[in-house]
């Protein structure tokens, strides 16, 4: 699987069926990302860092728009020079390929605005 595998997805919707990724399924996805580690086996997540409120802020804005287009939202953390990002599937209690997909496209945020 290239890298530009989470580049070319989507996210979809998930079902309350649908198994949990396990770790050593999750890493290769994880090999494609900027900066993201596991939390445990369920969350994935990541912290931005700046010198000034503004800029973490309007990235929280820029990844609300994305992940409302996407249909799937992360849970953020705002505060004066850091914006603390986790991405978790709450449906099926741990990580998805959804998770991924949106991490990917954040990282891609992140390197247009820089």
């Amino acid at each position: 699987m290239g890298k530009e595998f989470l580049e070319s997805k989507k996210c979809t919707a998930c079902s309350s069926n649908d198994k949990p990724l396990h770790r050593n399924e999750a890493e290769p996805f994880l090999a494609q990302l900027d900066g993201w580690v596991l939390e445990g086996a369920n969350a994935l997540e990541k912290t931005f860092h700046f010198k000034d409120f503004a800029k973490p802020l309007q990235l929280l804005n820029a990844i609300a728009f994305v992940a409302e287009m996407q249909g799937h939202h992360p849970d953020m953390e705002l505060s004066w020079g850091r914006l603390f990002v986790r991405l978790y599937t709450h449906k099926i209690k741990g990580l998805h390929l959804n998770d991924f997909i949106l991490a990917k496209k954040i990282d891609e945020i992140c390197r247009i605005a820089t």
